[in-house]
């Protein structure tokens, strides 16, 4: 088993990626500088979402949150933070809790990508 890729993590021998790269480039025209700020704006984004989410009074606001984390992760590649979003935005109150937890875990794992990719 050798060292994961630079935007890959290791789980019980299975590489997964964290961030599509290559969609990212496209998305960013190849741009570094604009690529640095559509990740930091979706650092700043993705904690004001997730904070409203885990605060919610209502499920309009927790499906609004939602479908904008699903949108904002599919446009840098981020797939795993997308698919959790969009089972938040179907779930049911009986497992809303740990529907949450999942897409805050994925989140995490990407915005520590996301913060190791803007320090090089």
């Amino acid at each position: 088993m050798g060292h994961p890729q630079q935007n890959s993590y290791q789980v019980e021998a299975i590489t997964v990626q964290v961030l599509d790269e290559v969609h990212l480039e496209k998305q960013t025209l190849g741009n570094h500088q604009l690529k640095r700020e559509v990740l930091q704006l979706f650092l700043v984004q993705i904690e004001m979402l997730m904070e409203r989410i885990e605060q919610v009074t209502t499920d309009e606001t927790r499906l609004a949150a939602a479908h904008t984390i699903k949108g904002s992760a599919r446009n840098i590649g981020a797939w795993a933070v997308a698919e959790q979003a969009a089972f938040l935005e179907k779930a049911d109150k009986n497992n809303l809790s740990s529907v949450t937890n999942d897409l805050r875990c994925a989140t995490n794992v990407v915005c520590r990508q996301i913060r190791e990719m803007l320090v090089d």
